[in-house]
């Protein structure tokens, strides 16, 4: 079943989005929290798709980082490791080693591993927790890990709960596993690792999911247009965020914002520290929450002189403005439980996030 998912078409999906905001943020926030690694350091990218080849993956940005590390790419198709797949300007070669070969069963020898990054894998897999043994396996001991799941994207950290059960009816995804944060970090830790840190990022591309409450705008992707993209409202604030922000800008606004909702009481009192006017009816006070979506904007620390940035949040104003009326009283009752835990700060800072870095190490 997953062979059939991960094909050609899978690989020109991954091709179209290997330059995005959010895949370029994540790599920097990995390149961030590299250790100091060793000349012939082993470093295993499991389902590294076609990064081993193409000058935007993270094998090339952590080589001019680390010139003399091992870096192994794996994955589960020999198509991703096909360099003449790439255009001729973003093609490289060489020195990566790439292996055909399953998370749940690594073939690779026990604690013979460095450092291992599963970069938004385990949500694609339908038993995450053999796969996080195998890295557990597979790791040398005091050898460390990155691991990224999802957290509001796609509304995953919530998808499970019988309210939300209309997204998966809609949609079809690769994404096959659901868990909230506790449960990701729960398994994670099964086998025996170290949670060193936890980190939200990529806060200015997960919040337009708060418009997913509402049903009408959840996108519809029949299983058969699966490597498809989707188009609507959800896809025009992306666009106007993509066109705004850098990696570089994404990161900057993640500080910014975790700072900032670490000096107030609620986030509710952050928005309406930018917002003063924003003024809900009775029955629709929650809506708030969907000024966070402009928020992420309005916070970047070079907002006043950021003409394309000022233009960008005042266009997702307007979005807001016109759509928030069209939201349901079903909608409203999904987005006051997302309250519940994204006014807390502390929560925010986590379920709030596009995505989670958990790092861990294997202590013996």
């Amino acid at each position: 079943m997953i062979q059939e998912i991960y094909n050609h078409f899978y690989l020109e999906k991954y091709l179209l989005t290997i330059n995005s905001l959010y895949t370029q943020s994540k790599y920097r926030m990995v390149l961030q929290n590299l250790p100091e690694l060793q000349p012939k350091s082993r470093i295993l990218d499991i389902g590294c798709n076609v990064s081993t080849v193409h000058k935007s993956g993270l094998p090339h940005l952590i080589k001019q980082k680390f010139d003399s590390v091992d870096y192994i790419g794996l994955d589960l198709n020999e198509e991703f490791f096909d360099e003449f797949q790439i255009e001729q300007e973003f093609r490289i070669s060489g020195s990566n080693n790439q292996i055909v070969g399953n998370c749940e069963s690594l073939p690779l020898q026990d604690e013979s591993i460095d450092f291992i990054l599963a970069l938004d894998v385990l949500d694609h897999i339908p038993d995450p927790q053999k796969s996080i043994n195998e890295i557990f396996r597979v790791i040398k001991p005091e050898g460390e890990a990155i691991i990224v799941v999802p957290s509001l994207y796609k509304l995953a950290s919530v998808k499970n709960r019988p309210d939300f059960s209309y997204i998966d009816n809609k949609r079809s995804t690769t994404e096959i596993t659901s868990l909230s944060n506790e449960e990701w970090i729960k398994k994670i830790k099964d086998p025996g690792f170290q949670i060193c840190q936890v980190t939200g990022f990529a806060y200015s591309l997960a919040l337009p999911y708060l418009l997913w409450t509402e049903k009408q705008f959840v996108p519809q992707r029949f299983k058969k247009d699966i490597h498809k993209p989707t188009s609507g409202l959800h896809k025009d604030i992306i666009q106007i965020i993509n066109l705004a922000l850098s990696p570089e800008d994404s990161l900057l606004i993640d500080e910014s914002l975790r700072q900032k909702i670490s000096s107030v009481q609620s986030l509710k009192q952050l928005v309406l520290q930018y917002y003063p006017d924003l003024n809900e009816p009775n029955d629709q006070e929650v809506l708030w929450l969907l000024w966070t979506i402009p928020l992420t904007l309005r916070i970047h620390p070079d907002y006043e002189v950021r003409s394309e940035i000022k233009n960008s949040e005042e266009e997702l104003l307007k979005i807001i403005k016109k759509n928030s009326n069209q939201m349901s009283t079903e909608a409203l009752t999904r987005l006051r439980q997302l309250e519940t835990y994204l006014n807390s700060p502390e929560s925010f800072k986590q379920m709030g996030s596009n995505s989670l870095m958990i790092k861990v190490k294997k202590k013996i």
